[in-house]
């Protein structure tokens, strides 16, 4: 081998190490958002994740790398986003909603998972312990499930003949929504009131479902988390309108569509926790040692437009403990 030639050979072996290390520095995060890519709630998540591993000091792209999937509320979809998410063997996943934390669970026992907008975990069985989970998987909760007695409560406190509840969700994308019926079903006897499911499985079904409620008196609404529902908010919050429903929801969509209130969180403070979180477990962190974590506040939200058209006059009491009175 001729000398220039060996030295050639021996400064490119010497870059090797360096190469691999570089590689393997490179960290990825797999995130599985519940919802379509089009939609602006979720760019408005996803720029509060992205900003939030900018301020822990990751640099997108050079020292780590982002593998988004999107459900589009489909799931099947979602499914087999959450085995492909898996099959990529990122170093952590970040699971948006309860449907998209079942599909990485059933994927992988193995790879750290960050879940967000999950009602009462423990319930739903995916953590044994919130203060030290264990396992693979920590994470945000939306909700306990005892929130359905704040969500029945403020019906009845702005329609005080209220008689009949009944809670919608698609079933298929809200898998949690069994729970949500029975938080709901707690208290209303209490309250005089009798509650009862309304499940749908299409936008189509949303009107007809709402009409044949509708005929008996004195009925109200309740929308609990449901990523199928909060995109077709606006056929919703039409459909409660014309048939003059007062409903209370637990997404912020139903609000920017008209809706009358909603009691919910702030989910773009969800996905800003679920990135250091990550930045955490990529630095050595277990997810089975960071407690799992519920919000620091929630916001009622009333559109006194939305009473006016039903004819509801909103207590005063209810306008000053509210954190938003919409005209």
């Amino acid at each position: 081998m001729r000398r220039r030639e060996f030295i050639a050979l021996v400064a490119m072996a010497a870059t090797w190490p360096l190469v691999a290390r570089s590689s393997d520095q490179l960290k990825r995060i797999g995130v599985l958002v519940n919802s379509v890519e089009t939609e602006p709630e979720p760019k408005v998540d996803i720029a509060a994740f992205e900003q939030a591993l900018r301020t822990v000091g990751w640099k997108l792209g050079q020292d780590v790398t982002i593998e988004y999937r999107w459900s589009r509320l489909t799931p099947e979809r979602t499914t087999a986003l959450g085995a492909e998410l898996a099959g990529l063997n990122p170093d952590v996943i970040v699971a948006h909603t309860t449907a998209a934390l079942v599909a990485v669970r059933n994927a992988t026992k193995t790879i750290p998972i960050i879940f967000m907008a999950v009602s009462d975990p423990v319930t739903q069985g995916f953590v044994t312990n919130l203060a030290h989970p264990e396992g693979n998987i920590t994470g945000f909760v939306a909700f306990e499930f005892s929130i359905g007695s704040k969500w029945i409560g403020l019906l009845k406190q702005l329609v005080p003949n209220l008689a009949h509840v009944a809670i919608m969700s698609n079933p298929v994308t809200s898998p949690q929504s069994g729970f949500h019926l029975k938080s709901v079903q707690t208290p209303a006897p209490a309250l005089g009131v009798d509650v009862t499911s309304l499940p749908i499985h299409s936008e189509t079904e949303i009107e007809p479902a709402i009409a044949g409620f509708t005929r008996q008196s004195n009925g109200g609404l309740v929308i609990a988390g449901d990523s199928f529902l909060a995109r077709n908010a606006k056929i919703v919050v039409e459909a409660a309108a014309k048939y003059r429903l007062p409903a209370v929801y637990a997404n912020p969509e139903f609000m920017h569509a008209g809706g009358l209130m909603s009691y919910t969180f702030d989910f773009a403070d969800q996905f800003r926790g679920a990135a250091y979180y990550v930045d955490r477990i990529l630095k050595g962190a277990r997810p089975g040692d960071l407690p799992v974590q519920f919000p620091t506040k929630y916001k009622l939200v009333i559109s006194l437009k939305a009473a006016k058209a039903l004819g509801l006059e909103v207590p005063m009491s209810m306008m000053l403990t509210a954190d938003e009175v919409v005209d």
